[in-house]
């Protein structure tokens, strides 16, 4: 983890590894990857994005891109595979043009090319008259003649270690622009006439050997139904700091459980997650402890999303019949707010939900997201309740702390129990910082 690179461009951030893979998303939503990354260098990059969508890279001896202007994320996803697989591959060869000589042509010209601090004299069959103010180069090899003919554009050596894409203030990387790129690639050109009495160059004659058809890209295989879904995994393990046995009343630390949840994108605007809950200890289940848990969310414009949702859902709950749990969620509609700038470049994101079933008898909720570092976020919610409306275990706010460990591992701190403000008391306060729960959590896909 401590060898990557990383940049941002056009409002999306980009990381890239040592091993060939590489994550692309939003700069304000890093726990999100819009796309990945997983290439083989001289053979292919495999670009993965939301909703199973897949795309193949081939390598092909190609040069490094050009830094496209805005864009967007699929667009930096294929730069960035360009990038890596530059100057790697079977290169697609093509024959280029030969123009047939008039009766008049006009007076030769001999080429000079100046690159990397050599000259090169592309002439006729004799030598060129050297230019008294350049030493003759000292080469252990003889440089090998090079006839370029006109309207032919001079090679471009490659680089052996191509240059990092990124060059930030701070050590990282960030991709270089356009400019600066195509200052890398200047070559000199000039001009020196040749006398009436010196014959042109010859022609570069083809190579006598056969050349191979150039290798045609593979058809693109079509994702399996597990990928366009986009199916997601996670294994959760929690405890809580101190909680009270329903049983006897005292308090302890522990009541440990594992929940194994997974979610699925089937449209871009239709979510689901799904997950079940077991417990170490079956005496430490209260009747309120969840089974499973579900959530459907559906994006109904960039800043409106309906949710229906169950956390406490039990298989042998009130009501009775096991399709009382899903009878018995709770529908509401969030609204995206805009975005709160800081003093520090950074900004805050919230919203704000309703119920749609007795909005008067549920909160009104806003949550806000801060993202202190690039693995730091803390979050809190607020819990507003028409007059009377409030029940003794309803809380006023809740709060989360989460730390990305890596891409696989986050370390959450959780605490929904029954916060109040100090003007609101309760007559079943919570245990306040105590009553949090810590869960680790391993996410994968299949």
């Amino acid at each position: 983890m401590s060898r990557h690179q990383r940049g941002e461009i056009n409002g999306l951030r980009y990381v890239l590894f040592p091993d060939g893979t590489g994550t692309v998303m939003q700069a304000g939503e890093l726990r999100t990857a819009l796309y990945r990354l997983k290439c083989t260098k001289g053979v292919s990059c495999t670009i993965t994005g939301e909703g199973g969508v897949s795309i193949n890279v081939p390598a092909r001896g190609a040069p490094e891109p050009e830094l496209p202007i805005a864009p967007n994320g699929e667009a930096l996803a294929r730069y960035l595979s360009e990038w890596i697989l530059a100057g790697t591959g079977t290169p697609v060869e093509t024959t280029p043009p030969v123009e047939v000589a008039e009766n008049k042509a006009p007076a030769p010209t001999s080429l000079i090319v100046e690159r990397a601090g050599e000259s090169i004299a592309q002439t006729s069959d004799e030598p060129a008259e050297q230019s008294p103010s350049e030493p003759a180069a000292q080469d252990p090899e003889p440089a090998k003649s090079t006839t370029i003919s006109s309207g032919q554009t001079p090679p471009v050596e490659e680089s052996a270690t191509p240059p990092c894409p990124v060059r930030e203030e701070n050590g990282g990387c960030a991709p270089a622009p356009v400019e600066e790129r195509q200052v890398e690639q200047i070559r000199k050109v000039t001009y020196e006439p040749i006398t009436p009495a010196s014959q042109p160059a010859p022609l570069a004659q083809k190579s006598a050997r056969k050349q191979e058809p150039a290798e045609q890209p593979k058809e693109l295989e079509r994702p399996s139904f597990i990928k366009r879904i986009g199916l997601a995994c996670s294994i959760t393990g929690s405890v809580t700091s101190r909680y009270k046995n329903h049983n006897t009343g005292s308090e302890r630390f522990g009541k440990p459980r594992v929940s194994f949840g997974c979610g699925a994108r089937f449209s871009k605007k239709f979510s689901v997650r799904l997950s079940v809950i077991g417990y170490g200890d079956k005496n430490e289940k209260s009747p309120s402890d969840a089974d499973f848990t579900y959530a459907f969310a559906y994006r109904a414009t960039d800043k409106i999303t309906l949710t229906y949702t169950n956390y406490s859902a039990r298989f042998d709950g009130a009501g009775g019949g096991i399709a009382y749990p899903f009878t018995s969620g709770a529908l509401r509609a969030s609204y995206k707010l805009p975005r709160i700038p800081l003093p520090n470049d950074k900004t805050i994101g919230c919203s704000t939900s309703l119920s749609l079933l007795r909005p008067h008898e549920n909160s009104l909720n806003l949550s806000c997201s801060y993202q202190v570092t690039d693995r730091f976020r803390i979050s809190g919610t607020a819990y507003a309740y028409s007059s009377g409306k409030q029940e003794n275990w309803e809380p006023d706010f809740a709060y989360v702390a989460s730390y990305k460990i890596n891409d696989d591992l986050n370390l959450v701190y959780s605490n929904y129990a029954n916060n109040r403000f100090f003007w609101n008391d309760s007559s079943s306060p919570g245990e306040g910082i105590y009553g949090g729960t810590l869960s680790l959590t391993y996410n994968f896909k299949f």
